[in-house]
This record gives C-alpha cells, structure tokens and sequence, in this order.
C-alpha cells in the first residue's frame, strides 16, 4: 500500500478502540505526522525485530505509545505549534518557576503527575520541589503550600 494512503486507510478502518501500530511505513516527518493525526497509536522502524513487535503490541495494550526518539521530538514540537498546551516549563513559567509548580503542588499532584503536565521529567520536577522547600525553608510540600500563600505566591 502506498504511503500516502495510510491516513485515510487508518481513518476509515480503525474503530475507536483499536491501538494501531505502524510499522516501517514511513521516515519521513510529514508523513509520520500525517499518520497520528489520523489515529495511529505507535510507529516502529522496518528494522524492528520480531520481539520488538511484540513488545511493541504489549506496550499499547497497556496504553502506551510507541515512537522512535527522532519522530518523538517532531512529534512534540508539532504538539506544541498546534496546541500550544506542551510548552517546556521554563516558558510557563517565566516569571517565577513556582508560579507553576504551587497550585499542582496545592492539588495533591504527584511529581510524575506533573512532570507529565510539563513533558519534564520526574526528577526534574523533585529537583524543582527540593530546591523550594530549601529556598523558603519548607520541611515537606505541605509546607511549600503553606508558605507561598501566606507570600501570595497563590491566588
């Protein structure tokens, strides 16, 4: 099947819950992205081996996605252009970092839950959370809470 009928092959096969994961199709940006966009789930090089299939199948089953790391950068930066809703954190957060960080700490978020927030990762976010109870002499992330709503750091 030629490339270019993959999205609209997608499009007008896939049931809404099927995970469907492509694999070699294609190494071009434009046409991986025309691919998400018409509802593929996860995308392997044509050199993927039989067990990286299979773990590939596994890895959707359980609601992740798949993605080479090139077209996982193009990925994000198209989610960015098109959403606007992924910018890194120091660009949400240009001010101060914990104009961000406080109200998700306020909620009840986990360091994962917000790192997944800010495509950063965990440890970023507990390197962020450290350096804060340090900074204003919080003991635990209560604290932090506490503290910066006295400082009217929350609204």
């Amino acid at each position: 099947m030629e490339m270019k009928t993959w999205p609209r092959f997608v499009w007008q096969t896939a049931a809404p819950k099927v995970q469907i994961l492509l694999i070699g199709a294609t190494s071009e940006e434009s046409e991986f992205l025309q691919c998400v966009r018409a509802g593929v789930h996860g995308y392997l090089p044509l050199e993927a081996s039989a067990k990286d299939v299979v773990e590939g199948i596994r890895a959707l089953q359980s609601g992740e996605a798949i993605c080479p790391g090139r077209l996982c950068g193009t990925l994000f930066r198209y989610l960015e252009r098109e959403r606007g809703e992924f910018l890194p954190f120091r660009d949400r957060a240009t001010k101060n970092g914990v104009d961000a960080l406080i109200p998700l700490i306020a909620e009840g978020l986990k360091n994962k839950e917000i790192a997944n927030r800010f495509c950063l990762s965990e440890q970023t976010v507990k390197n962020h959370v450290y350096r804060m109870k340090h900074k204003i002499g919080a003991e635990d992330r209560l604290s932090i809470v506490q503290v910066c709503g006295t400082q009217g750091f929350m609204s």
